[in-house]
Protein backbone atom coordinates (compact mmCIF):
# COMPACT_ATOMS: atom_id res chain seq x y z
CA UNK A 1 0.00 0.00 0.00
CA UNK A 2 1.44 3.21 -1.08
CA UNK A 3 0.56 6.99 0.27
CA UNK A 4 1.02 10.08 -2.23
CA UNK A 5 3.44 12.94 -1.46
CA UNK A 6 0.35 15.58 -0.23
CA UNK A 7 -0.97 12.65 2.41
CA UNK A 8 2.32 11.83 3.85
CA UNK A 9 2.81 16.40 3.83
CA UNK A 10 -0.15 16.86 5.16
CA UNK A 11 0.54 14.21 8.29
CA UNK A 12 3.75 16.30 8.50
CA UNK A 13 2.30 19.34 8.80
CA UNK A 14 0.71 18.44 12.24
CA UNK A 15 3.93 19.17 13.87
CA UNK A 16 3.35 23.05 13.59
CA UNK A 17 0.59 22.19 16.18
CA UNK A 18 2.71 19.96 18.26
CA UNK A 19 2.31 21.30 21.85
CA UNK A 20 5.53 22.75 24.05
CA UNK A 21 7.98 19.54 25.09
CA UNK A 22 6.67 17.18 22.71
CA UNK A 23 7.97 17.23 19.66
CA UNK A 24 9.23 13.47 20.05
CA UNK A 25 6.04 12.34 20.68
CA UNK A 26 3.79 13.77 18.21
CA UNK A 27 6.75 12.29 15.42
CA UNK A 28 6.80 8.99 16.61
CA UNK A 29 2.90 8.90 16.30
CA UNK A 30 3.16 10.39 13.05
CA UNK A 31 6.01 7.56 11.77
CA UNK A 32 3.27 5.14 13.40
CA UNK A 33 0.31 6.68 11.33
CA UNK A 34 2.15 6.43 8.33
CA UNK A 35 4.03 3.49 8.94
CA UNK A 36 3.87 -0.02 6.15
CA UNK A 37 3.00 2.90 3.71
CA UNK A 38 6.43 5.06 3.34
CA UNK A 39 9.52 4.43 5.21
CA UNK A 40 10.68 6.46 7.79
CA UNK A 41 13.90 8.18 6.16
CA UNK A 42 10.98 9.43 3.63
CA UNK A 43 9.04 10.94 6.52
CA UNK A 44 12.39 11.82 8.33
CA UNK A 45 12.94 14.35 4.80
CA UNK A 46 9.26 15.85 4.57
CA UNK A 47 9.72 16.71 8.40
CA UNK A 48 13.00 18.30 8.02
CA UNK A 49 11.66 21.69 6.84
CA UNK A 50 8.32 21.30 8.60
CA UNK A 51 10.67 20.89 11.88
CA UNK A 52 13.19 24.06 11.08
CA UNK A 53 9.75 26.35 10.52
CA UNK A 54 8.56 24.52 13.91
CA UNK A 55 12.03 25.63 15.91
CA UNK A 56 11.61 28.98 14.07
CA UNK A 57 7.99 29.94 15.10
CA UNK A 58 8.67 28.56 18.96
CA UNK A 59 11.65 29.93 19.41
CA UNK A 60 13.39 26.44 20.37
CA UNK A 61 16.33 26.68 22.41
CA UNK A 62 19.68 24.77 22.03
CA UNK A 63 22.81 24.01 23.92
CA UNK A 64 25.90 25.34 22.76
CA UNK A 65 29.68 24.58 23.73
CA UNK A 66 32.45 26.62 22.46
CA UNK A 67 36.12 26.34 24.44
CA UNK A 68 34.83 25.25 27.92
CA UNK A 69 31.95 27.61 27.88
CA UNK A 70 28.18 26.38 27.71
CA UNK A 71 25.16 28.67 26.84
CA UNK A 72 21.52 28.04 24.94
CA UNK A 73 21.23 29.48 22.13
CA UNK A 74 17.81 30.47 20.02
CA UNK A 75 16.84 29.44 16.99
CA UNK A 76 15.09 31.83 15.36
CA UNK A 77 15.20 34.33 11.91
CA UNK A 78 16.65 36.82 13.63
CA UNK A 79 20.06 34.55 14.06
CA UNK A 80 20.16 33.30 10.84
CA UNK A 81 23.93 34.25 9.21
CA UNK A 82 25.31 33.11 5.83
CA UNK A 83 23.47 29.50 5.83
CA UNK A 84 24.15 29.22 9.54
CA UNK A 85 22.80 30.58 12.80
CA UNK A 86 24.72 32.70 15.42
CA UNK A 87 24.58 32.99 18.99
CA UNK A 88 26.09 36.92 19.80
CA UNK A 89 26.42 36.19 23.53
CA UNK A 90 29.31 33.75 23.25
CA UNK A 91 29.84 35.19 19.35
CA UNK A 92 29.88 31.63 17.06
CA UNK A 93 27.88 30.29 14.36
CA UNK A 94 26.70 26.76 14.60
CA UNK A 95 24.33 24.41 12.35
CA UNK A 96 21.16 23.56 13.50
CA UNK A 97 19.80 19.69 12.95
CA UNK A 98 16.17 20.00 13.00
CA UNK A 99 15.97 16.24 13.22
CA UNK A 100 17.82 16.27 16.34
CA UNK A 101 17.40 19.42 17.77
CA UNK A 102 20.58 19.59 18.17
CA UNK A 103 23.70 22.28 17.31
CA UNK A 104 26.82 21.15 15.18
CA UNK A 105 29.84 22.82 13.74
CA UNK A 106 30.39 25.46 16.41
CA UNK A 107 32.75 27.81 15.45
CA UNK A 108 33.89 31.36 16.29
CA UNK A 109 33.81 34.21 14.80
CA UNK A 110 35.39 37.97 15.71
CA UNK A 111 33.00 39.61 17.69
CA UNK A 112 32.34 43.32 16.01
CA UNK A 113 33.54 46.50 17.90
CA UNK A 114 30.91 48.52 16.85
CA UNK A 115 28.85 51.36 18.76
CA UNK A 116 25.67 49.34 17.83
CA UNK A 117 27.30 45.85 19.03
CA UNK A 118 28.34 47.69 22.55
CA UNK A 119 24.85 48.52 22.63
CA UNK A 120 23.18 45.08 22.11
CA UNK A 121 25.60 43.80 24.22
CA UNK A 122 24.80 46.59 27.40
CA UNK A 123 20.36 45.33 26.00
CA UNK A 124 21.03 41.08 26.28
CA UNK A 125 23.14 42.02 30.03
CA UNK A 126 19.93 43.24 31.20
CA UNK A 127 17.98 41.26 29.52
CA UNK A 128 19.32 38.17 31.08
CA UNK A 129 19.03 39.80 34.64
CA UNK A 130 15.18 39.98 33.97
CA UNK A 131 14.65 36.80 32.55
CA UNK A 132 16.40 35.36 35.25
CA UNK A 133 13.84 37.27 37.78
CA UNK A 134 11.03 35.83 36.25
CA UNK A 135 11.55 32.93 33.98
CA UNK A 136 12.96 29.83 36.10
CA UNK A 137 13.55 27.57 32.76
CA UNK A 138 14.03 30.95 30.30
CA UNK A 139 16.16 31.61 27.87
CA UNK A 140 16.80 35.01 25.93
CA UNK A 141 19.03 36.86 23.62
CA UNK A 142 19.23 40.01 21.48
CA UNK A 143 20.50 40.25 18.09
CA UNK A 144 21.50 42.73 15.92
CA UNK A 145 20.88 42.43 11.80
CA UNK A 146 22.94 39.42 9.97
CA UNK A 147 23.38 42.53 7.47
CA UNK A 148 25.17 44.57 10.06
CA UNK A 149 26.92 41.72 11.27
CA UNK A 150 28.01 40.85 7.65
CA UNK A 151 28.77 44.85 6.77
CA UNK A 152 31.11 44.56 9.80
CA UNK A 153 32.98 41.42 8.80
CA UNK A 154 33.20 42.34 5.54
CA UNK A 155 34.99 46.00 6.97
CA UNK A 156 37.19 44.36 8.97
CA UNK A 157 38.33 41.98 6.55
CA UNK A 158 39.31 43.97 3.60
CA UNK A 159 40.63 46.92 6.05
CA UNK A 160 44.25 45.81 6.18
CA UNK A 161 43.93 44.78 2.35
CA UNK A 162 44.69 48.01 0.16
CA UNK A 163 47.88 48.81 2.74
CA UNK A 164 49.24 45.45 1.57
CA UNK A 165 48.60 46.28 -1.58
CA UNK A 166 50.22 49.26 -1.96
CA UNK A 167 52.87 48.17 0.10
CA UNK A 168 53.29 45.53 -2.46
CA UNK A 169 52.71 48.16 -5.15
CA UNK A 170 55.71 50.33 -3.55
CA UNK A 171 58.07 47.58 -3.92
CA UNK A 172 57.37 46.67 -7.15
CA UNK A 173 58.05 49.59 -8.24
CA UNK A 174 61.27 50.48 -6.45
CA UNK A 175 62.43 47.08 -7.27
CA UNK A 176 61.61 47.82 -10.77
CA UNK A 177 63.23 51.24 -10.85
CA UNK A 178 66.60 49.70 -9.47
CA UNK A 179 66.07 47.58 -12.44
CA UNK A 180 66.03 50.12 -14.76
CA UNK A 181 68.29 52.29 -13.26
CA UNK A 182 71.22 49.16 -13.65
CA UNK A 183 70.60 48.18 -17.31
CA UNK A 184 70.62 52.07 -18.24
CA UNK A 185 74.49 52.10 -16.83
CA UNK A 186 75.30 48.78 -18.53
CA UNK A 187 74.00 50.59 -21.99
CA UNK A 188 75.61 53.80 -20.88
CA UNK A 189 78.83 52.18 -21.02
CA UNK A 190 78.04 51.00 -24.47
CA UNK A 191 76.50 53.69 -26.18
CA UNK A 192 77.12 57.01 -24.64
CA UNK A 193 74.71 59.15 -27.06
CA UNK A 194 71.33 57.87 -26.33
CA UNK A 195 71.95 58.21 -22.66
CA UNK A 196 69.79 61.17 -22.27
CA UNK A 197 66.93 59.68 -24.59
CA UNK A 198 66.87 56.49 -22.87
CA UNK A 199 66.77 58.62 -19.39
CA UNK A 200 63.76 61.01 -20.62
CA UNK A 201 61.78 57.82 -21.45
CA UNK A 202 62.73 56.37 -18.13
CA UNK A 203 61.28 59.30 -16.38
CA UNK A 204 58.30 59.36 -18.36
CA UNK A 205 57.60 55.77 -17.12
CA UNK A 206 58.22 55.94 -13.81
CA UNK A 207 56.52 59.13 -13.19
CA UNK A 208 53.15 57.94 -12.98
CA UNK A 209 53.32 56.02 -10.00
CA UNK A 210 51.53 53.11 -8.90
CA UNK A 211 50.40 55.16 -5.45
CA UNK A 212 48.33 57.81 -6.93
CA UNK A 213 46.75 55.24 -9.45
CA UNK A 214 45.66 53.24 -6.15
CA UNK A 215 44.89 56.37 -4.19
CA UNK A 216 42.44 57.24 -6.99
CA UNK A 217 40.79 54.00 -7.31
CA UNK A 218 40.26 53.70 -3.63
CA UNK A 219 36.65 54.20 -2.30
CA UNK A 220 35.21 55.04 0.83
CA UNK A 221 33.67 52.47 2.38
CA UNK A 222 29.98 52.53 2.59
CA UNK A 223 28.25 54.10 5.80
CA UNK A 224 26.35 51.04 7.65
CA UNK A 225 23.05 52.02 8.43
CA UNK A 226 22.11 52.23 11.99
CA UNK A 227 20.17 48.82 13.14
CA UNK A 228 17.56 47.78 14.64
CA UNK A 229 17.51 45.43 17.86
CA UNK A 230 15.85 42.01 17.96
CA UNK A 231 14.75 40.65 21.34
CA UNK A 232 13.98 37.00 22.13
CA UNK A 233 12.49 35.63 25.36
CA UNK A 234 10.98 32.03 25.77
CA UNK A 235 10.33 30.24 28.80
CA UNK A 236 9.13 26.63 28.66
CA UNK A 237 7.87 24.97 31.35
CA UNK A 238 7.01 21.15 31.24
CA UNK A 239 5.88 18.37 33.30
CA UNK A 240 4.81 15.38 31.25
CA UNK A 241 4.60 13.51 34.20
CA UNK A 242 1.62 15.51 35.20
CA UNK A 243 0.03 15.35 32.03
CA UNK A 244 1.21 19.66 31.53
CA UNK A 245 3.70 21.91 29.31
CA UNK A 246 3.68 25.69 28.69
CA UNK A 247 5.84 27.65 26.95
CA UNK A 248 5.69 31.71 26.93
CA UNK A 249 7.34 33.51 23.47
CA UNK A 250 8.12 36.97 23.65
CA UNK A 251 9.41 38.95 20.57
CA UNK A 252 10.83 42.80 20.33
CA UNK A 253 11.99 45.18 17.58
CA UNK A 254 13.83 47.88 19.18
CA UNK A 255 14.43 50.66 16.55
CA UNK A 256 17.71 52.32 17.25
CA UNK A 257 17.16 55.48 15.27
CA UNK A 258 14.17 56.68 16.69
CA UNK A 259 14.57 54.95 19.99
CA UNK A 260 11.05 53.29 19.92
CA UNK A 261 9.66 49.82 19.80
CA UNK A 262 8.06 48.67 16.43
CA UNK A 263 6.75 45.45 17.34
CA UNK A 264 5.85 43.34 20.42
CA UNK A 265 3.97 40.84 20.49
CA UNK A 266 4.13 38.00 23.19
CA UNK A 267 2.36 33.76 22.71
CA UNK A 268 1.19 31.86 25.77
CA UNK A 269 0.47 28.16 24.74
CA UNK A 270 -0.23 25.64 27.78
CA UNK A 271 -1.67 22.25 27.24
CA UNK A 272 -3.21 20.08 29.65
CA UNK A 273 -4.05 16.11 28.60
CA UNK A 274 -4.91 14.63 32.28
CA UNK A 275 -8.02 12.30 30.83
CA UNK A 276 -8.99 14.96 27.93
CA UNK A 277 -6.88 17.31 25.80
CA UNK A 278 -7.10 21.03 26.75
CA UNK A 279 -4.73 23.48 24.81
CA UNK A 280 -4.69 27.49 25.60
CA UNK A 281 -2.80 29.45 22.59
CA UNK A 282 -3.11 33.17 23.13
CA UNK A 283 -1.19 36.02 21.25
CA UNK A 284 -0.83 39.47 22.13
CA UNK A 285 0.42 42.30 20.10
CA UNK A 286 0.02 45.92 21.27
CA UNK A 287 2.06 49.23 20.35
CA UNK A 288 4.52 50.15 23.59
CA UNK A 289 4.68 53.33 24.52
CA UNK A 290 7.18 55.80 23.64
CA UNK A 291 9.53 56.13 27.12
CA UNK A 292 11.51 58.77 28.01
CA UNK A 293 15.17 58.14 28.76
CA UNK A 294 16.81 57.92 31.85
CA UNK A 295 20.83 57.75 31.15
CA UNK A 296 20.48 54.29 30.14
CA UNK A 297 19.29 52.87 27.35
CA UNK A 298 19.94 49.29 28.07
CA UNK A 299 17.81 49.70 31.34
CA UNK A 300 15.15 52.04 29.55
CA UNK A 301 14.24 49.32 26.98
CA UNK A 302 14.16 46.12 29.76
CA UNK A 303 12.44 48.27 32.10
CA UNK A 304 9.51 49.13 29.63
CA UNK A 305 9.53 45.63 28.63
CA UNK A 306 8.91 44.48 32.15
CA UNK A 307 6.08 46.63 32.16
CA UNK A 308 4.80 45.60 28.92
CA UNK A 309 4.71 41.80 30.41
CA UNK A 310 3.39 42.70 32.89
CA UNK A 311 0.33 44.70 32.18
CA UNK A 312 -0.47 41.54 29.60
CA UNK A 313 -0.16 39.05 32.53
CA UNK A 314 -2.65 40.77 34.86
CA UNK A 315 -5.19 40.61 32.11
CA UNK A 316 -4.57 36.92 31.36
CA UNK A 317 -4.96 36.30 34.93
CA UNK A 318 -8.16 38.32 34.97
CA UNK A 319 -9.29 36.83 32.20
CA UNK A 320 -8.34 32.98 33.10
CA UNK A 321 -10.68 33.83 36.28
CA UNK A 322 -13.38 34.85 34.43
CA UNK A 323 -13.41 31.99 32.21
CA UNK A 324 -13.63 29.68 35.68
CA UNK A 325 -16.12 31.63 37.46
CA UNK A 326 -18.72 32.26 34.91
CA UNK A 327 -18.24 30.61 31.52
CA UNK A 328 -17.27 27.05 33.07
CA UNK A 329 -20.18 27.62 35.98
CA UNK A 330 -22.30 28.59 32.75
CA UNK A 331 -21.46 25.04 31.12
CA UNK A 332 -22.45 22.91 34.43
CA UNK A 333 -25.73 21.72 34.54
CA UNK A 334 -27.95 23.46 37.45
CA UNK A 335 -29.07 21.90 40.98
CA UNK A 336 -32.76 21.66 41.50
CA UNK A 337 -33.63 23.79 44.29
CA UNK A 338 -33.74 21.02 46.77
CA UNK A 339 -29.38 21.32 46.02
CA UNK A 340 -29.48 17.43 45.17
CA UNK A 341 -29.24 15.73 42.15
CA UNK A 342 -32.05 14.06 40.52
CA UNK A 343 -32.55 9.79 41.28
CA UNK A 344 -33.74 9.28 37.79
CA UNK A 345 -34.64 5.51 39.00
CA UNK A 346 -37.14 7.55 40.86
CA UNK A 347 -38.37 9.88 38.57
CA UNK A 348 -41.97 7.86 38.37
CA UNK A 349 -42.68 8.77 42.42
CA UNK A 350 -41.81 12.80 41.36
CA UNK A 351 -44.71 14.61 40.37
CA UNK A 352 -43.14 15.44 36.71
CA UNK A 353 -42.92 11.81 36.48
CA UNK A 354 -46.54 11.09 37.22
CA UNK A 355 -47.12 14.12 34.78
CA UNK A 356 -45.21 12.07 31.72
CA UNK A 357 -47.05 9.10 32.31
CA UNK A 358 -50.45 10.79 31.20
Amino acid sequence: MSCSQDAVQACVNMLLQTPPGQENQVFNDIKGILAGTVSSDHVKDHARPVLLQYAHEQLLPVSIDLDGKSDYAIVCEAAKLDGKYYHPRLSCTFVYDPSQASADQVTPIPRPTSEAETLRAAVDEELSKYMHRHFHAGVCSTFLPSSHLSARQATSETASTPDADVQGQKESSVSSVHETETEQEEETNDETSQHCSTDQEFKSEVLPSPLTECASSKEAPEPVSIPTLTLHIVGNKYNLRNFWSGRWRSTYVFDLSTKAFTRADIRVHTHYFENGNVQMQTQYSDTMPAFQSTGSIAADVIRAIEAHEQHYQTKLFETTDLLREDAFKALRRTLPITREKVDWDKAVSYKIGAELTK
